[in-house]
């Protein structure tokens, strides 16, 4: 009897784990993709404004350029903010002139965490 249940299960379990891995490799290469798409506005950004935005303009920035101390700055670099595969929002922080860094928080929108709800940064 157990060897019979054994059979039937762990096949169910085994297709339900390797299900859970590869959706975690699906919303690790989105929010790459996300994460790449934002960098290279912030790039446009820098070429054309000699800067990245401020942490506190943040990723809105990207968006419109009315209200934008950049006078050489004639379109959006985004027509809109993408979300992660949670729904979550990315974070940006303008960590020097030359640098950045971009985040999702993971499935649990916290810091910290571990599997699905790791933290995943891109360091420019």
């Amino acid at each position: 009897m157990r060897k019979a249940l054994l059979k039937t299960c762990f096949p169910v379990v085994c297709l339900a784990l390797l299900g859970c891995v590869e959706d975690q490799k699906v919303s690790v290469t989105a929010i790459n993709e996300d994460l790449n798409t934002l960098s290279a506005a912030l790039k446009f950004y820098r070429l054309d404004c000699g800067g990245y935005p401020s942490s506190e303009a943040g990723l809105a920035t990207l968006l419109t350029p009315e209200g934008d101390s950049c006078s050489t700055r004639l379109d959006a670099y985004l027509s809109s903010l993408p979300k992660d595969p949670w729904g979550n929002r990315y974070f940006y922080r303008k960590l020097d002139a030359d640098d950045f860094e971009l985040s999702s928080l993971g499935e649990d929108g916290r810091k910290g965490g571990k599997g699905a709800a790791a933290d995943i940064r891109l360091s420019k």
